[in-house]
Order: C-alpha cells, then structure tokens, then sequence
C-alpha cells in the first residue's frame, strides 16, 4: 500500500521499469473494465432489472480513482459475492446480524485466527450449495425462460469452463454471442436491404 510517508521516497521510483510495463498496466485496465461491466451486468440480472448500472458504473470508477491515488489495488463488483449475500440475507436477520456483529467483534479484540477453527466442511458446504443452485438456475431453470441459441451458449461455456478453463469459456462465450448477434442484426429488414 501507500502512506504519505513514503512521498520523500518517491524520486527513487524507476520510472523507465514503470513504462516498460505500460502494455501489461493497459491490458490490466482493461480486463478491469470488461469485469466490471460483466459483474455489473450479472447483477442487474440477478436483481431483475431493479439496479441503476450507471450509478454503480459511476460509483465503481470514482472508487478507483481514488484508490490509484492512494495506491490501492484495482476493485469492482463481484456477482458471486453479491450472490452469497443475498443468500445471506433470506436467512433471519437475527443470525445474520448475530454472525456479522460476531465477525466485528473477533476482529476488534485481534482474534480472526479464530474462524480457523470453524469445521472446513461448513465452509464447502456453503459453496457446494452455491455451486449447486447456479446449476439449478442456468441448466435447468434457464430451459423454461431463455431462447435455444443463449441456452446452447450458457451449455457450451459450461463444457469449457470443465475441460479448460474459466477465461477460455467466457472468451469462446463472447466469439459465439457476437455471431449470433451478428446473423440476427443481419436479418432485420433495413440492415439486408441496405447491404444488399
């Protein structure tokens, strides 16, 4: 991190090693940028709709900002962990806010070692329900409510993301919609007779 104090030390900073790596901070920015924009998306749909994007667009880039200028690392939304709280939140408020307050508490008097010794199975058991209820949503509750091309597509990343990876899956996800859209953008009316 960055402290004020570290401001007469600035001069010593290689600013030749910074811009050698100007390509890489410039991928970084936008990878950024595309996250952003996906998790903020992922949760407007969660919502159903019920979510400013451009506040929380605007929000997410002033946070930023002001963390570039204290030397903070790159932040913005996460849907699974937007996800996990809500989940969190359909509890009783009572346990929820016993089990924030009880956090809190750990955390004032220096002990969060001590959530090492809550059971690890709790811990994957939450996520294998996690796990367990976006299956139920995107392959099964996602046949009845979206169109055969988008299920194939939400299909086709899941089979990636199994035999390769993650960024493999969206990046083949992105290719295959931007084709799909492209053929359904090319069938309207105007556009064929304009090209043709």
């Amino acid at each position: 991190g960055f402290a004020v104090a570290d401001l007469p030390r600035f001069g010593a900073v290689d600013l030749s090693a910074i811009a050698g790596e100007a390509t890489t901070l410039l991928a970084l920015a936008g990878l950024s940028m595309l996250a952003l924009v996906m998790n903020v998306s992922g949760i407007e749909l969660q919502m159903r709709g019920a979510y400013d994007l451009n506040r929380e667009l605007r929000t997410a880039g002033l946070a930023n900002m002001l963390g570039a200028a204290g030397g903070g690392y790159v932040g913005f939304h996460s849907a699974s962990m937007f996800q996990v709280s809500n989940r969190l939140l359909e509890a009783p408020h009572t346990a929820t806010n016993a089990a924030a307050v009880g956090v809190v508490a750990l955390g004032f008097v220096g002990a969060l070692g001590a959530v090492a010794y809550l059971p690890i199975g709790l811990f994957a058991l939450v996520l294998c329900l996690l796990g367990f209820e976006l299956l139920w949503r995107w392959l099964v509750q996602a046949w009845h409510e979206m169109p055969r091309s988008d299920y194939v597509i939400v299909l086709v990343i899941l089979t990636i993301t199994l035999a390769f990876d993650f960024v493999t899956a969206v990046l083949a996800g992105i290719i295959i919609a931007s084709l799909l859209f492209t053929a359904a953008y090319s069938r309207i009316n105007v556009i064929r007779n304009r090209v043709t």
